[in-house]
This record gives C-alpha cells, structure tokens and sequence, in this order.
C-alpha cells in the first residue's frame, strides 16, 4: 500500500469521527507533541527560570536544560483523535455498562450550546473514583475532547501512553522544584490560550470518605493568570478575557466506587503496602462479573 493511500485512508478516517462525533476540538490538538515541546521550552519565561535555578542550585545550565526538557517531555501530551474515539470511546462504551449504570441527572443544554466556539472550556469536578476520567469522557464524547491533568500514578505503561494519546497531561502532586512548576505553569497557560478543553478536579485526589476534599486551586490559578491582563492574542484573532473562559461544572455521585473497600483500609491502616489497595479495588472490579454467589 503507498503511502499516498495509507494518507488519504487516515483523512477518510478522521473526517468519519468528525462527522459522526461532532466533537469541540480545537486547532491546537492538531499540532504534535514536538512542534508544542518546542515552544514550551523556548518561552522566555522558562529561559528566565532556567537562569534562576542555576543561581540559586549550582547546577550547569546544561543541567537546568536537560531538566526543562525532561519535564517537557512528560508533561506535554500526543493527542490522537482516531485514539481518543476509536479507542477510547469503543472501550469505554463497552467497559462502563458492565460496573456502572450511567444517568445524567440534569444538563443546563441551553446554556452550553451558547458556548461560543472560541471560548475555553473548563470542566470542574469532583473526584470519586479513578473511573471517574473515563466516565466523563464517555457522558461528554460527543461535545468535546477533554484535556485532564493526571496524577502521578497514571505513568506506568500502559497508562501513561494511552493518557497521553487521549490528549491529558502529567501533574507531579507536592513536587517542590520552581523550575519544575514554572515549565507547568506555561503549558498550562499555553494550552488555555489556544481554547483547549480542560477536565479539573477541584480535590487535587480521590475522596477517601465519599465527602468533599478541600479544594485544590494550584491549576485554576494559572488559568487566572492566563486571563489576567488586558486581553489575549490566540490564533490571530483579539478576544477579551471574559470571551476567553467558560465554566462548566460537573457534579459525580457513585452509589459504590471500586475503590472503596481499598480506600478504607488505607484509611484504617494507613501504614499498610498500597499492594492491598489495588487488591481489594481489583476485587470489587470482578464482582459484577461474577454474578449472584
């Protein structure tokens, strides 16, 4: 097969998702990862922390470099739309209704189709269960395409791959380093000026107790950085910072989560091995296809 042919398949292919999904998928996706890589380290603001950390570490700046674009690297994603809805949708669609009985309890329709197209969409969460990525994803796959910022515990292959193939970015929790989070901090600038979609959730981690977390506000600060100011420049066109920004709020209630037997061990014994976690979560997992003991 030439590679004119493999091409023109791979068109055909996204213009079917497009056609069937629908989806509010920004232009920005369709960069690749390298071209956005290269951008993010060539800002001169992370050029400004690089001088600092070597100031302020004793670290060559060769060194500093090397860190800017080892964090490069793991935070900026590789989004794939045929991924992101031939893999991800069909998956899910099937995995979801084994464990879950999906219902959508209210949706303000009038008022997130008025969301104009060049508007930045954030999607506020809670956090209930892991699961909870995949479920809205699902609810909201034929709106939009939605970027999370996911926690360590994601970057284990598979994972991190497929994460990242669905457009969502690597998030150190509690890592400490400036120049670390000032890299994050333009990526997350960088994307929320080019309009894309963002899943947030507002816990920063899994309700251990089914109660609301406090709230994490690191990441909704750079989205208020982003929009502070006068106004912004975003592919060629003048927008104010109040046409920028929209708020969708989503609101997840679980009657069980697969985790829970897990999370109250830890809760109970919070010395023990996470090995038990997984265990138990893994076991709650198999019980729906198990059927009636």
């Amino acid at each position: 097969m030439s590679a004119t042919s493999t091409l023109a398949g791979s068109f055909r292919a996204l213009r079917g998702l497009r056609l069937r999904f629908r989806p509010r998928i920004d232009r920005f996706r369709g960069r690749s990862a390298a071209g956005v890589r290269a951008e993010l380290i060539d800002d001169p603001q992370v050029k400004e922390a690089v001088g600092a950390h070597v100031s302020s570490t004793g670290e060559s700046e060769a060194q500093a470099w090397a860190r800017v674009h080892a964090y490069a690297k793991e935070i900026v994603p590789s989004f794939s739309l045929v991924a992101y809805y031939r893999l991800g949708y069909f998956v899910a669609r099937a995995l979801i209704p084994l464990f879950y009985r999906v219902t959508v309890g209210y949706e303000a329709r009038e008022a997130l189709s008025a969301i104009p197209r060049s508007s930045t969409v954030v999607c506020l969460m809670n956090h209930r269960s892991n699961a909870d990525y995949v479920v809205v994803a699902f609810v909201l796959s034929g709106e939009v395409a939605v970027s999370y910022a996911v926690g360590e515990w994601a970057r284990v292959w598979p994972l991190e791959t497929l994460f990242k193939s669905f457009g969502s970015y690597f998030v150190r929790r509690g890592y400490p380093e400036p120049l670390y989070h000032k890299v994050l901090e333009r990526y997350v600038r960088l994307i929320t000026r080019h309009g894309v979609t963002q899943g947030i959730f507002l816990e920063g981690g899994l309700s251990r107790d089914g109660r609301f977390r406090v709230a994490k506000l690191g990441l909704l600060g750079l989205l208020r950085l982003t929009l502070k100011g006068s106004a912004a420049r975003v592919v060629g066109e003048e927008r104010s910072n109040a046409e920028i920004l929209d708020r969708a709020l989503v609101m997840l209630t679980m009657r069980h989560v697969v985790e829970a037997d897990g999370l109250a061990f830890r809760i109970d014994r919070s010395q023990e091995p996470l090995l038990r976690y997984y265990a138990n979560s893994i076991e709650h997992l198999l019980e729906p296809l198990a059927g009636p003991a």
